[in-house]
């Protein structure tokens, strides 16, 4: 049990040491008084130990972590980019309000005023949504439709006769 407890800081300090995970603040307070990069870290990871274990009403996956922090007080932002495992829950309009709603309820009354934008890499958490689950034609996004299948090549052709017939199985496979 010792040796646990001695091993996840030295873990946690390698994993940040070598640059897989990063935190970061834009600007700290003005007075030094409140780090508000350190209180929104201790909350989401908070956020994700809780869903982790199905309390939001969804579960998270176990990998689920903070990649990157940028809390800018200035601008009243506040930016998580969570890690691919994060992204392994299938996402659906519920599931992404839940987590906005879980992760603003979790930061308190510190952020309250802040703008929240959670994304996974560089994806919006809300692009995560397949286009059949969005609500209402003004949300489907169709970059993301497949390609229109390309123009078949014929394989026969009847060269002793000049009659073209419009309907039946020429240019068509069977």
């Amino acid at each position: 049990m010792l040796q646990r407890l001695l091993v996840l800081p030295l873990i946690t300090g390698i994993v940040i040491g070598t640059g897989c995970a990063s935190i970061s603040s834009v600007d700290s307070s003005s007075n030094g008084s409140f780090d508000y990069r350190a209180e929104a870290e201790v909350r989401v990871d908070r956020f994700i130990s809780k869903c982790s274990m199905g309390e939001c009403g969804f579960r998270l996956d176990e990998g689920s972590e903070i990649d990157t922090l940028i809390v800018d007080p200035s601008a009243r932002s506040l930016r998580v980019v969570f890690n691919k495992a994060f992204a392994q829950i299938p996402f659906r309009v519920e599931n992404v309000t839940g987590i906005r709603d879980y992760v603003t309820d979790e930061l308190g009354s510190n952020f309250s005023d802040y703008d929240v934008f959670l994304l996974v890499g560089d994806v919006p958490i809300d692009e995560l949504i397949p286009n059949l689950f969005r609500p209402g034609n003004q949300l489907v996004d169709t970059d993301r439709r497949p390609s229109l299948p390309r123009a078949l090549r014929v394989h026969v052709q009847n060269l002793d006769r000049s009659i073209d017939p419009s309907r039946g199985l020429k240019g068509r496979h069977i």
